[in-house]
């Protein structure tokens, strides 16, 4: 059987019309991840990865600009309320009471870094070089993974950094795996200078035409997929310089950009599929590609 799912279509919806879903979703490459934890940081990472959800979907679903900037808004409030000590939002009431103190807490700021960076996000869906994707990425994501290692106890600079690192590489995959899903839905993660290098024109991406790929879309692929893997790259070897301790405390991350890697090595072999459908894997294949990555760090390989 293929590990990859059948085509989706993608849509963005209002709230009120998104399905709901359990979180995580089983199987899924957060599912992996958020199992990988130590039981005792289970809970709290679990409400940080959920908080993280929450925010990062709005401009995905939301197709009213306006509805989604009065939601951000409300989180940015919310979260200058919790930092008072008053949560309104039940993830950030789970995520105070689990708190012994205020340090245990990602540092505000990087909550509130990520809501800026997705407020800019609604109003650009396309950006004009790789250097303002990639502080969009590093705002986002980027700090995302920060605040997880923080929930799992990582304090050091050094190890924080390498949890950034993998949510770095974690976007990069996951970008390419929906590339044509979020092309079609307006959503173009290929910065134009990019596209111009490969002689690529955006509406080839949002609007494929079938047998009709663009003769540089090959290319552009590998280059996608080379940046990735670079990502992925920097990411291990920024955990293999760190102590076992610290090492252990970012096994969540690695095994979510283990996942996530698998995904991209199945888009790349999957050529212009992914111009069409979103390209994934099967759980059993995420888990197996996820142990391999427990290995890896257990032996700092």
């Amino acid at each position: 059987m293929s590990p990859v799912h059948a085509p989706d279509t993608p849509n963005r919806t209002t709230e009120a019309q998104a399905p709901s879903s359990p979180w995580p979703r089983p199987g899924s490459s957060i599912d992996l991840a958020l199992k990988s934890a130590p039981s005792q940081r289970r809970t709290d990472l679990n409400g940080w990865a959920l908080w993280w959800h929450e925010t990062a979907k709005i401009p995905l679903t939301i197709h009213d600009i306006g509805v989604a900037e009065a939601k951000l808004l409300w989180w940015l409030n919310a979260i200058q309320e919790a930092q008072g000590g008053q949560a309104q939002h039940p993830v950030l009431r789970s995520l105070l009471a689990g708190a012994q103190s205020p340090d245990d807490l990602p540092p505000w700021p990087w909550w509130t870094t990520q809501i800026q960076a997705l407020m800019d996000y609604l109003h650009q869906n396309r950006w004009m070089n790789q250097a303002g994707l990639d502080r969009h990425i590093e705002a986002t994501t980027g700090h995302a993974a920060m605040g997880a290692a923080w929930m799992l106890g990582a304090r050091e600079a050094s190890t924080l950094k390498a949890a950034q690192l993998w949510g770095i590489a974690t976007r990069h995959h996951h970008q390419l795996a929906r590339l044509g899903w979020d092309a079609r839905a307006g959503w173009v993660h290929v910065p134009v200078d990019v596209l111009q290098q490969f002689d690529v024109k955006a509406h080839q991406l949002v609007k494929p035409q079938a047998g009709q790929t663009p003769p540089g879309w090959a290319a552009l692929l590998r280059h996608l997929q080379g940046q990735a893997s670079q990502a992925t790259q920097a990411a291990r070897l920024a955990t293999r310089q760190l102590p076992a301790a610290e090492r252990q405390k970012l096994r969540p991350l690695a095994v979510l950009g283990a996942a996530q890697t698998a995904v991209g090595q199945a888009v790349a072999q999957a050529g212009d599929q992914v111009l069409f459908e979103r390209v994934g894997l099967t759980p059993l294949a995420k888990t197996w590609a996820a142990q391999r990555q427990v290995w890896r760090l257990w032996w700092g390989a």
